[in-house]
């Protein structure tokens, strides 16, 4: 079977019409593709175990080698340019597109690339440059023979070729982006059936590659290429085994693209087609390209001519503007001095070349004056020089500043640079006055601070919003529900606070109250920062300016959740009693209706056949021990939990739950007891999780938590927060009471990279089984499992085998020794049913034997003999009389003698395992 893959692989990849090829990090190639036997004229026997230096010239190898380097320092694909002789002789311009790859996690064991002839796309290039370059000539020689250019001519002429350059930039970025496309695959048998088509092609005719199969292929060809397409297909044999023609395709879209398809015939043994390949790559792009530089080429003359005649349009418009300008000029200097604006022309000097009349007015003549010396009376530059500033950015530059001469006038200038026309840059500063901007602003901010005072004093969440939703200013209690300091919110949005579906339900509102003009009262669900749910109250009205237009809505929410509970409880009231009384009205119908009788037992039978299958089905779906969820639901809803966070970007997050040393519980107070304990912690994990959160058996004392909308942190906060639950838990009844240790693990989408939904599960598993090595009783995530690890030393796959092989020993035997613990720590758990005591001492015991040795800073091994010591240490008390252990007076002399004993009695019973060999002295 494994020949087989390999197999279908080789031909997979030899159907691929561009170079392929893999090799290891080591540089030599592992192999390659027919095409890159044609390219580059050499076999895959000639490539196979050969370095670069042995294939290409040195200067090309030397590339190669120097850029797989930066490749196996950076993950992900790299590409770079370079030449390359082709088998035909011939130098080709080639892209190569390589990317690093590892079989088990470690560092890159190598790399695969691919080569693109990119030689016609760069002769494209060219030839649309030259073209460009034969039009500047020729404008230049049209604009030679004119009087003179103006200056705002030239400035087109500059922004025209700027967009040309533009686009072609686009372009070729355009083209990069296609090219990089993944090709389209079909696989069909002899009678034109589809065998198989990738995700390529299946995203591509809008449909699931399910779809696809066992049909036939016809229907994705265009009618008029259907015959040449399968003319194509039966000249196919040993002689001819590619064909290659182009055709146009509709895609999902509705739209046609050009595809150029290359199709090969699969042969058996005995040399018989036994199927066909099709892979298709899409060269719309090309096929524009070629149809636009024709009409380019075509149109470039006329191009020319029609700029020209623009020209001696605008030369003869030009004396004709110069006049409408000297009176736009007057006009301008009027409309300045009506309006209190001033403008000024200053150069890169800081002196003055202009000043509008009524500013002379007021401040005299600026002739040998610097801006700064006419204005302020200083004798240096302001510190925040806005002409400087514009001069230096080429930019436009708002500022305000203080006219000191004019009682302290307040003016927003707006410095502005330009080139005159020798070329100088200069600035123009429009100067408006602001004063009664400055008034109305400052008393805005009284208004503000009055309206923010009326919010905090409202007990419940309180807030304003203009008319496009966005949040004007809220009280604290609504900061604190969604998070954020009051001030943080204003100028967001619903979108920007609440989950998707809550925030377009709230924006409704606010439309319909706007639309309306009326005040509404709502009750729906509300979010907070926290992911609880409850329901409010909310009561929005719409606000008026004073022309009784609606300029935005406020509104008050108020916590209903209690009252929504207690009405739900009463309706679940009402219809059980309208039940009972529609049971009571069927029994007088029977006895009045005596000969109904039959008809009516029947539709009752019927009623209670449905609720039966409809029990049936959740009991399908249930754990009949705990009654949570069971792993056959699992299943089901992981892979719908993961596409709906997908589709709508939220995170999910998967705990996994695993009591710790459950065995001992089960030997010491038997099976009955251990399913008696299960069904309390799955009560507690209920009582624990969200209400939208889903618990499941996973299996034995195995639970999972699918927690929908929940990030990382977020998971490992409330697997933290179950872990203390179940540690502070007493479980159990009359027959005994124990305390439980539970491991647990975190996985979440998208920080988890993963495909399905049971990928999830399978790392959390994974994880889990790390928590359980190191201990137990602790909760961790892929994060925990990272930093744990060490990135393997660069070196041979067989340093890495035999270390992978250690590896794998070194954890077979912590799962054995893991086995025998649990054994161990079972025949003590007896002890406690012996003597109640014992168990909450033993616990004790642990806690602060741990809290010491955390305290000295010994090492992680250390701490772990002093845990199992711990729980080893009252092991001995099997041997004790139960007479002894139980009584409640005094002890005796003897008594004690007997008591001490017990260390000793416990070391005995653990010295023939070799694995606890370093815990006695600690026992002791």
């Amino acid at each position: 079977m494994e020949l087989r893959d390999k197999e279908f692989l080789q031909i997979l990849i030899d159907a691929i019409p561009i170079p392929f090829f893999y090799k290891d990090n080591q540089g030599r190639y592992l192999g390659c593709n027919s095409s890159f036997e044609q390219h580059f004229g050499v076999s895959k026997e000639q490539v196979i175990g050969k370095n670069a230096f042995e294939i290409f010239p040195t200067e090309s190898a030397e590339k190669h080698s120097e850029k797989d380097e930066e490749i196996y320092q950076e993950k992900g694909i790299r590409s770079y340019e370079t030449p390359v002789m082709f088998s035909d002789g011939s130098m080709r311009e080639a892209v190569f597109y390589k990317e690093s790859f590892s079989v088990s996690p470690g560092a890159p064991e190598g790399l695969v690339g691919v080569v693109f002839d990119i030689t016609e796309r760069k002769r494209i290039e060219r030839a649309l440059r030259e073209s460009r370059a034969e039009l500047g000539i020729r404008v230049k020689v049209r604009t030679a023979e004119l009087s003179k250019i103006n200056e705002e001519l030239q400035q087109k002429i500059s922004q025209f070729r700027a967009a040309q350059e533009e686009l072609r930039l686009s372009e070729s970025r355009y083209r990069a982006i296609v090219e990089d496309q993944a090709d389209l695959i079909f696989r069909f048998d002899t009678a034109g059936l589809v065998t198989f088509v990738n995700e390529a092609t299946a995203k591509f005719f809008g449909r699931k590659p399910e779809e696809f199969i066992a049909k036939s292929f016809l229907p994705y060809v265009p009618e008029g290429d259907r015959q040449k397409t399968l003319s194509n297909i039966a000249s196919l044999n040993r002689d001819n085994q590619l064909v290659v023609m182009e055709h146009r395709v509709q895609g999902a879209d509705g739209n046609l693209y050009w595809q150029q398809w290359t199709g090969q015939a699969i042969f058996d043994e005995e040399g018989k087609i036994i199927e066909y390949q099709a892979v298709g790559r899409d060269i719309t792009k090309r096929k524009q390209a070629e149809e636009e530089l024709v009409v380019y080429q075509q149109n470039l003359e006329s191009l020319v001519k029609e700029r020209t005649r623009e020209l001696e349009a605008e030369n003869l418009q030009r004396k004709q503007a110069q006049d409408e300008a000297s009176t736009l000029r007057k006009q301008i200097e009027f409309i300045l001095g009506a309006t209190r604006t001033g403008l000024d022309i200053i150069d890169a000097e800081l002196n003055i070349r202009y000043i509008d009349p009524e500013w002379q007015k007021v401040y005299g003549d600026p002739a040998g004056k610097k801006c700064y010396q006419y204005f302020m009376d200083r004798n240096e530059a302001c510190a925040c020089c806005g002409v400087k500033k514009a001069l230096e950015t080429k930019q436009t530059v708002v500022s305000e500043e203080i006219l000191f001469k004019e009682n302290n006038r307040p003016i927003q200038v707006t410095s502005i640079p330009f080139q005159d026309k020798d070329g100088q840059w200069m600035v123009a500063e429009v100067n408006v006055d602001i004063s009664e901007q400055k008034h109305t602003e400052e008393k805005l901010r009284s208004i503000q601070r009055l309206q923010q005072a009326i919010l905090d004093n409202i007990p419940d969440m309180a807030w304003l919003k203009d008319k496009d939703s966005r949040f004007i200013a809220v009280n604290d209690p609504f900061g604190k529900a969604c998070g954020y300091k009051p001030q943080e919110i204003a100028g967001k949005n619903d979108l920007d606070l609440w989950p998707k579906d809550l925030a377009l339900l709230y924006r409704n509102d606010d439309q319909e109250v706007m639309r309306t003009g009326k005040r509404k009262r709502v009750e729906e669900p509300f979010v907070d920062s926290r992911g609880n749910t409850s329901w409010i109250e909310t009561i929005k009205t719409p606000i008026y300016d004073d022309q009784k237009n609606v300029i935005g809505t406020t509104g008050i929410a108020r916590d209903i959740t209690e009252r929504k509970q207690i009405e739900e409880e009463l309706g679940k009231y009402r219809n059980h009693l309208e039940k009972l009384v529609k049971e009571r009205t069927g029994e007088l119908e029977k006895e009045v209706l005596e000969r109904k009788r039959a008809q009516v037992e029947k539709d009752r039978l019927n009623k209670e056949l449905g609720k039966f299958n409809q029990r049936l089905k959740q009991l399908a779906l249930r754990d009949s021990a705990t009654g949570l969820y069971n792993h056959r639901y699992l299943t089901e809803i992981i892979e719908v939990e993961l596409y709906r966070a997908k589709r709508y970007a939220h995170p999910l997050s998967v705990i996994m739950l695993d009591a710790d040393y459950f065995k001992s519980v089960n030997d010491a107070y038997g099976l009955k007891f251990g399913d008696m304990v299960l069904k309390q912690l799955a009560r507690l994990l209920r009582r624990k999780v969200r209400k939208y959160d889903i618990a499941v058996r996973f299996g034995g004392e195995e639970f999972v938590i699918i927690s929908p909308g929940t990030d990382r942190s977020t998971a490992i906060v409330l697997a933290q927060r179950l872990l203390e639950a179940v540690n502070a838990y007493i479980f159990g009844g009359k027959e005994g009471k124990v305390k439980l240790k539970v491991s647990l693990a975190v996985a979440t989408y998208p920080e988890d990279k993963v495909f399905r939904g049971m990928d999830l599960i399978e790392m959390v598993d994974k994880i889990l089984s790390k928590v359980k090595e190191f201990g137990g009783n602790n909760v961790y995530s892929s994060l925990d499992i990272e930093k744990g690890k060490k990135a393997p030393a660069k070196g041979r796959v067989f340093a890495n085998s035999v270390k992978f092989l250690k590896e794998r020993i070194k954890k077979l035997d912590r799962r054995a020794n893991q086995s025998l613990v649990e054994a161990v720590f079972a025949f003590a758990r007896t002890i406690e049913a012996k003597d109640h005591y014992t168990g909450e001492h033993a616990e004790n015991t642990v806690k602060y034997a741990l809290a010491i040795a955390r305290a000295l800073n010994l090492p992680q091994d250390d701490i772990e003999h002093v845990r199992q010591a711990a729980m080893l240490h009252d092991l001995g008390k099997i041997g004790i009389s139960e007479k002894i252990l139980n009584k409640k007076g005094k002890l005796t002399r003897a008594e004690f003698e007997q008591i001490k004993k017990h260390t000793q009695i416990g070391a005995d019973i653990i010295r023939p395992i070799q694995f606890f060999q370093p815990i006695i002295p600690l026992v002791l």
